[in-house]
Formats: C-alpha cells, structure tokens, sequence
C-alpha cells in the first residue's frame, strides 16, 4: 500500500502499504478518463466509464501521510467483514435500508452472490440507465485493485461506473458521497477510511433510496442498514499464524514477536488470531513481544528495538507487509539471514511476492483478494438488481502466499 490512510476514530494518518491490504497503500490501478468533476486541491476526482468500456489513465501516485518519514509503502489493516457466522438461510428481510433483497443480519460466502444467466439477462437490460457510483482512494494497491475488480464487473454486467478518488480526506469523500447522490446514483460500492466522519453522509445517501455497499470494513452494515463485503480478521490473522507455525515448527524454540497495530479493534482480533494459531501449530516457539507497526518505518524501529533486547529474534508476523517489509530490514542490518529469520506478512502486495519469490527473510503473506472483493461488491448489487437476496454480510476468503 502506498497512500494515506485516515484511521478511524483516532483519525490518525499512516502510509499505506500493508495495513488495508498491503498496499492499502497500493499503487497500480487504472483510472477512467475524467468525466465531470474537476480536479482541484479541495475536490476529489471523479472519472467515469460508460458499460462499452472506458479509456484508462495511470492512477494518482501514492502520498506521504504527515509525520511518517520515509515509508515506501504502507497501509492499515484490511476491514472486516461482519462477525456474525449465521448462514444465510432464511427469507429475505425487509428490515433496514437494505431493501427487499437483503438477508437482514445473515453472514454469506463470495459464492452466494454468483448471478444465474438468468439475472445477468436482467441486469443487462437495465445496466444501461443504471450507474454504480465506487468511492475509494486510487494511491493504494489494494484500494486501487478493489476499484479495478469493480469496474471489471460492472463492465461485464453492462453497468456504468463513476469513480471517485477522495483521496484519504474524509471531507472529500463526503463530498464525493453527496455529489453522487445529487447525480441520481442509486448504486454505491465504497470504503470508509474515516468511519465516523462519513457514515452520517452515507446514512442520508441510503434516506434517499441508495443502496450501499462497504469493502474493507462493515460500518455501514451495522450503522446504517447497508451491506458488508470484506474479509474476516480472524481468518487473516489464523491464516498468517499458521503459515508463521509451519516455519517454526523446524526451528525449535524461536521467539517469534507480532507487529500489531492496536489502535485499530479489527486490527487487534487478526494479530490474537496470529498469536492463538503459532502456539497451537508450533508450542516450543516462544512469543517474546507483541508492539506496534504498520508502517515500514514503525517495523524498522520496532524490529530494531526487539533486536537489541532479543538478539536471537527469530521471527516476525506482521499484521501487514508494510511493517514486515521494516522488520526484514532489521533482520538484515543484523546480519540474519532467511536461514535463521523470517517474516510473514498480510495482504500479499506485488512488493511482498517479489521478497517472497527471491527466498530470502520475508517468507510469506496473506492475500486478501482485492480483485475479488471488487467483483463481489458488485455482483451484490447486480443481485439486487435482478430482483435477488443478498446477505447482509459477505466474507471474502484469503489465502496464503508461499512462493
């Protein structure tokens, strides 16, 4: 990830590069030529795509968020999808703002919202009158693959799309939120970086007949009736620990510390996930700390400070690659080696693959599926489209990357 990321809540800005996904704080997506909004200092951009495809200009390049020096690429942690683990079985409920279609408070799988040939046919032939407006900021990789997916689909079931990069600023974003409103969309696929400071804007978009879907995280789910289509930190942070384990397991006793980011509650359940799946996968393995990261430059200083205090530190488990992508850097001014260090990170961003495929320290990560996300994002609005149901919360698989 590379870009700023408001926290919410703390509103505290980092460089994206692994916390949303890696390179939320991504770099790498292709943009739509602009169609309308202007681009100035106080006004997000805004580019739209017709369904027969539109032309693509290179993203924003990714910024520096203010007080973080010198991080090339990070990102706070990916959202999560709702915590519920009820099935969607069940008749549609009517409850919230959700509509007919939703499956009020029921968890569903990426599966679910596959449309049958016969809910293509009508989504295509009403996709030329409906536009799906996608508000996210561009200078991330994962934000930027997000957005991509979307717009893939959209352009697959004959949906317009209108883009707009608020980058990192909440109050663009809102602003984004409202223009589209008053453009008449009635179809949203959004990220909120600033939860607290948006949900009220997308909660008057919903008054007004919009319906709402959320990636990377699922406020809009549980405050204003929409729908959640994210990946579950739990399942991101078993999915890294384990891979953590399989390497310690032929290691011995090795300590092992967690770059956490504690800041962030979702953020806090996938790094307890780490925790719980190394002593379970490898019980001689010793965690011997558990400190802040999330930024290259905060996984230096932290994988700094550990060495000088455990000199035989063996292993660092990441709850994103940006930090992970600091601690190979501590490893190495310490003369380790991937023989007797490693890394695991999350969110798989193309740098991570690249130390992952050279077989050195950084050892492997988690993909959280951007692309996927995306299209899913949109396939349950073309569900509801049709006239189908769709769960209230969607979970995105990960899986791991090991070469």
């Amino acid at each position: 990830m590379s870009g700023r990321w408001v926290l919410g809540g703390g509103r505290r800005a980092i460089v994206l590069a692994g916390l949303l996904a890696g390179a939320v704080a991504l770099g790498g997506c292709s943009t739509d030529a602009p169609g309308g909004a202007a681009t100035s200092s106080s006004a997000a951009t805004t580019t739209s795509s017709s369904a027969s495809g539109p032309a693509s200009s290179s993203a924003a390049s990714p910024t520096t968020a203010s007080g973080t020096a010198g991080a090339t690429s990070a990102a706070p942690p990916t959202g999560t999808a709702g915590s519920s683990s009820q099935s969607t079985s069940g008749g549609a409920s009517s409850a919230g703002t959700g509509g007919s279609g939703q499956l009020s408070g029921k968890t569903g799988s990426v599966d679910d919202l596959t449309l049958t040939a016969d809910q293509v046919a009508a989504v295509k032939a009403k996709g030329g009158d409906v536009t799906v407006g996608i508000l996210a900021p561009l200078s991330s990789e994962y934000l930027a693959n997000v957005v991509d997916g979307a717009k893939q689909e959209a352009a697959a079931l004959g949906l317009k799309t209108s883009v707009v990069d608020y980058q990192f600023d909440a109050a663009k974003g809102v602003a984004g939120i409202e223009n589209l409103v008053s453009q008449g969309v009635k179809y949203m696929v959004v990220v909120l970086t600033d939860p607290p400071a948006m949900i009220g804007a997308v909660k008057a978009a919903e008054a007004q007949g919009v319906t709402v879907v959320q990636f990377a995280g699922d406020q809009v789910a549980k405050e204003a009736g929409g729908y959640s289509v994210a990946i579950n930190d739990k399942d991101l942070g078993t999915s890294a620990g384990e891979a953590a384990a399989a390497i310690a397991k032929g290691r011995g006793a090795v300590q092992i510390a967690i770059l956490d980011y504690p800041s962030q509650p979702n953020v806090v359940i996938r790094a307890d996930a780490m925790v719980a799946a190394i002593k379970a996968g490898a019980p001689e393995a010793k965690i011997v700390a558990r400190v802040t990261g999330g930024t290259q430059d905060a996984g230096l200083t932290a994988s700094e400070s550990l060495l000088q205090k455990y000199p035989d530190l063996g292993g660092v488990v990441s709850v994103n690659d940006a930090g992970g992508y600091g601690a190979v850097q501590a490893f190495e001014g310490a003369q380790k080696t991937g023989a007797n260090a490693f890394v695991v990170g999350c969110d798989a961003e193309s740098k991570a693959r690249s130390l992952i495929a050279q077989g050195g320290i950084f050892k492997a990560s988690v993909d959280t599926q951007p692309g996927l996300t995306g299209k899913a994002a949109v396939e349950a609005i073309g569900k509801l489209i049709a006239g189908g149901s769709v769960a209230q919360y969607t979970t995105v698989p990960v899986k791991t990357v090991t070469s």
